[in-house]
């Protein structure tokens, strides 16, 4: 229900903005009351701040489905998460403006938070995604590469979104990696201005907006079950869809049962190519306390 809720007030705030909105209209909107409304956020504003952060971590969950996919070149992956980036930019411009008209942060606590934790967030999936797609080459200035990278890209956002240029976020998300790939070549000669130490406060930072293994499995199991349901045909395939089904089941325990992960994974995988998620699904339960 908090998911659902979420969504209806990103909706509505986007369309009809933040004052204009009534708690009234959002409960009615999800089916419930008012009361059962503020019993889940605690005001207008806490509903305002979490809706912003649920729609980052979707760009995050998109992002992870990018990593996923094969066939894609690690060059590629990144000129799509790029390209992502540069979407849902354009799509939540308006309501990030309509944040910082509604709730200013000059006399907000919560609004300053908010914008520390959301630029924690990005410097930390940019340094992972460049780190993700260039691997060691980077060298040891990853964080200075992650400032040049996302002001490169901030700029280009200003110029597709604000001054509504029509740029190509292919053409342009290409152009970026090419850059990025030409300084990556030289990044050993760099003095090492911003270490690890340095940017220690902003990985702290990161707590709240980071996505959990816990849903990274829940996103596995998804994309999984979707490769099933698009692949296999019922009634035909019927034994491989109750197969991911109880995959997907298991995953979004609390405590997964590695045996019981393996064997169902396995049987798929003998009918539907899902090596690239089993082998990221094992590594996570490995990982896991």
């Amino acid at each position: 229900m908090k998911e659902k809720i979420l969504q209806q007030a990103l909706k509505l705030f986007s369309n009809e903005g933040y004052f204009s909105t009534p708690m009234q209209k959002i409960a009615q909107q999800c089916g419930i009351s008012k009361a059962s409304l503020y019993k889940q956020f605690e005001s207008k504003e806490d509903l305002l701040i979490q809706a912003f952060e649920y729609s980052l971590k979707q760009m995050f969950h998109r992002a992870m489905s990018i990593n996923l996919d094969s066939s894609l070149s690690k060059m590629e992956q990144l000129e799509q998460k790029i390209v992502l980036e540069l979407e849902v930019n354009k799509e939540q411009r308006a309501f990030i403006q309509m944040i910082v008209r509604s709730l200013p942060k000059e006399h907000n606590k919560e609004v300053i938070g908010l914008m520390k934790r959301t630029r924690s967030a990005l410097l930390n999936w940019h340094r992972d995604s460049l780190l993700e797609a260039f691997g060691e080459e980077i060298g040891s200035n990853v964080w200075d590469l992650v400032l040049v990278f996302q002001g490169t890209l901030r700029e280009y956002v200003t110029l597709v979104v604000d001054d509504k240029k029509k740029l190509s976020p292919p053409l342009i998300a290409e152009q970026i990696v090419k850059m990025l790939q030409t300084l990556v070549e030289h990044t050993k000669s760099w003095p090492e201005v911003l270490t690890e130490s340095a940017m220690s406060d902003v990985k702290e930072q990161n707590h709240k907006l980071h996505i959990s293994n816990e849903e990274r499995l829940q996103e596995l199991a998804r994309r999984m079950v979707q490769k099933v349901e698009a692949t296999c045909s019922l009634p035909q395939g019927s034994n491989v869809h109750k197969a991911a089904y109880e995959l997907q089941e298991q995953l979004e325990r609390e405590e997964p049962k590695p045996y019981l992960v393996e064997a169902l994974a396995l049987y798929i995988l003998t009918h539907v190519d899902i090596k690239d998620e089993i082998e990221t699904v094992q590594a996570l339960l490995n990982a896991s306390p």
